[in-house]
């Protein structure tokens, strides 16, 4: 998964998540990599695109699927890095259905670091588990999401404060109550709907 830059409605088509994949099959066929495992990829997964706001791309082993997010959350302002932020992350995933269940180690990190010091890396950017953002970023990103609810402690000292886009199973509405601990002082949180 990948963490969020800016955001921005990007207008995704199939058409062209299935030429950026064409373009990916293609160099990884150029680079070396093993012939059955890129077919065995290309006719067990669909392409799919999905709104997340957390995450650029998905990778679901169980119903095999590669999702790419529509939100470009997680691209850069720059429209001309767009597309080579997708694609980045098209090859992220498709790593990932080559060899399921490796998560960002093993198999995936080697073929991954193989990509990023071959010929066709200047196409992708360099391949990675998430992208590093700066604490700048990560506070733009926390001031434009628009949270629903929040948790606060009730604690006085750190005055801690927690927000979440949906709700889970730990939020009880009833009482305005969350069995959330402060991770700072342990107190129990209350519950704010925004």
């Amino acid at each position: 998964m990948r963490e969020n830059f800016k955001r921005k409605e990007i207008n995704l088509n199939n058409s062209q998540l299935n030429d950026y994949m064409l373009e990916i099959i293609t160099d990884l066929n150029k680079i070396g990599f093993d012939k059955k495992i890129i077919q065995k990829v290309i006719t067990s997964y669909r392409i799919k695109i999905f709104n997340s706001k957390n995450n650029a791309g998905r990778c679901d082993y169980k119903n095999k699927i590669i999702s790419i997010s529509n939100c470009s959350n997680n691209l850069q302002s720059n429209d001309i890095n767009i597309a080579k932020e997708i694609k980045n992350t098209l090859m992220h995933e498709f790593l990932h259905a080559m060899y399921p269940n490796s998560g960002h180690t093993g198999n995936w990190k080697a073929a991954a670091n193989i990509i990023n010091y071959s010929s066709v890396n200047h196409k992708y950017g360099i391949i990675k588990r998430c992208y590093d953002i700066d604490n700048k970023t990560r506070e733009m990103i926390v001031k434009t999401t628009k949270y629903k609810y929040q948790a606060v402690c009730s604690c006085s000292d750190c005055n801690g404060v927690y927000n979440f886009m949906r709700k889970t199973h730990h939020m009880n509405f009833r009482n305005n109550t969350t069995n959330y601990l402060c991770p700072k002082c342990g107190e129990i949180m209350k519950l704010k709907v925004l």
